[in-house]
């Protein structure tokens, strides 16, 4: 039987891994939710996203963490930052419902590198990026994503919604 109080410093614990929208598999699950996103460069299309990342893996640049923005107006058109190497755009009629895990090897294996999206800034915490002109302006949803190396399993984010800017 456990005593009150390891029940007391147990329950926090156990309460953040079971956030609604967090994947619970591998070594980094809880560290995959997003707390806030949000245009912040106006015409820019500058968009801030932060959370609870993978801290100290992420900003080494080798950690496959990718960053999806997916068009509500046009649900099958996304722009996908792979944070390790380059922006991809494209369109891709499995997100029309939402991302989910089944998902996640065509959308990898999918899309065009982007002239203008970019990555501007990577912290343990933040991700800023730009927006390609050509993504769709309106409402969108914003989720991180992994496909963990060695048989990990894929952990997704929840998602957050996001107003895009007009370009």
């Amino acid at each position: 039987m456990l005593r009150p109080c390891t029940l007391f410093l147990c329950l926090p614990l156990l309460l953040a891994l079971l956030r609604e929208g967090t994947a619970l598999a591998g070594p980094y699950a809880a560290a995959l939710y997003l707390t806030d996103v949000l245009a912040v460069g106006g015409s820019s299309r500058l968009v801030r996203v932060r959370g609870e990342l993978p801290g100290d893996d992420l900003v080494q640049g080798d950690y496959p963490l990718q960053l999806l923005v997916r068009s509500l107006v046009d649900p099958t058109s996304y722009v996908r930052y792979d944070l390790a190497v380059q922006v991809w755009i494209g369109s891709d009629a499995s997100l029309s419902d939402g991302l989910d895990a089944a998902d996640v090897s065509g959308l990898l294996a999918a899309g065009e590198a982007s002239p203008d999206g970019a990555v501007v800034f990577l912290g343990p915490d933040q991700i800023d990026v730009i927006l390609p002109a050509s993504f769709p302006a309106g409402p969108a949803v914003v989720q991180l994503f992994v496909d963990e190396p060695n048989g990990g399993g894929i952990l997704l984010s929840n998602a957050l919604p996001l107003e895009v800017p007009a370009p």
